[in-house]
């Protein structure tokens, strides 16, 4: 099997782990960096990951600086504060993981939709790495390389995920959900029915907040994990929910 890894999250922890600020007053900061010993533990725990999983390769996969989720709605990750203090390495080691490490950077998408979308057209080729709770919209074996736990989400599980985001929201990503509705309400109105009766449900949920049903479109596109079928890896198409099926 191969590891198909979210990196986004390795290549910020270790950014942050080898830089250390020094303020010795508001004027006066020095930062240091340590680039040599970053790229070295990296590797490290990258192999690590594949060890454990027991995989005979691996593929990492990168995102990019802005997505198509921003033409869907501006405020997307609005929320989102900038560091103190820039992350010299960043650039350097998400260089070294493209130029050394074969790191694929996805355009327009995010790395877990790339994820997603590739493990869904083969869920028995890949396990899917990460500790993004997103990624838990894929059906297949999973490995959150920070807690070290490995599972397995089913398509029904991966769904029901889904959709319960769409009430929900993601407030990580600054996506609001359903006026009103938390995660016991979401879980309660979607246990209520059965699967062919979720976007009614939502629907419903969202018209009686005194939404509409293309907010709950508009939110579903911001949460939903591209499928494989609704991603071109050739063309780099890709097909928002709604536009082909509900």
């Amino acid at each position: 099997m191969i590891c198909l890894i979210d990196a986004d999250s390795i290549l910020y922890k270790y950014a942050s782990i080898y830089q250390e600020v020094f303020s010795w007053d508001t004027e006066n900061i020095t930062i240091e960096t340590d680039l040599a010993t970053a790229k070295k533990d990296m590797v490290f725990f990258i192999e690590g990951i594949k060890q454990k999983n027991k995989c005979t390769s691996y593929e990492l996969i990168l995102s990019p600086s802005r997505t198509f989720r921003y033409d869907v709605d501006e405020t997307y990750k609005a929320n989102r504060k900038a560091p103190d203090f820039p992350l010299l390495l960043m650039e350097p080691l998400r260089d070294f993981m493209v130029s050394e490490l074969g790191a694929y950077r996805c355009i327009n998408i995010e790395a877990d939709d790339y994820v997603v979308a590739k493990a869904t057209g083969d869920s028995d080729k890949y396990i899917i790495c990460h500790i993004d709770k997103d990624l838990n919209q894929a059906k297949g074996k999973h490995y959150n390389y920070n807690t070290q736990e490995k599972y397995t989400v089913t398509e029904e599980d991966a769904d029901f995920f889904f959709y319960q985001q769409v009430l929900e929201g993601d407030s990580v990503d600054n996506i609001k959900g359903c006026p009103g509705i938390g995660r016991v309400k979401a879980l309660k109105l979607l246990t209520s029915v059965t699967p062919d009766k979720y976007w009614e449900t939502i629907v419903a949920a969202y018209e009686k907040a005194g939404g509409t049903e293309e907010d709950a479109i508009r939110n579903a596109r911001l949460v939903r994990m591209l499928r494989h079928d609704e991603y071109s890896f050739e063309t780099g198409e890709i097909i928002l929910y709604g536009n082909n099926k509900r």
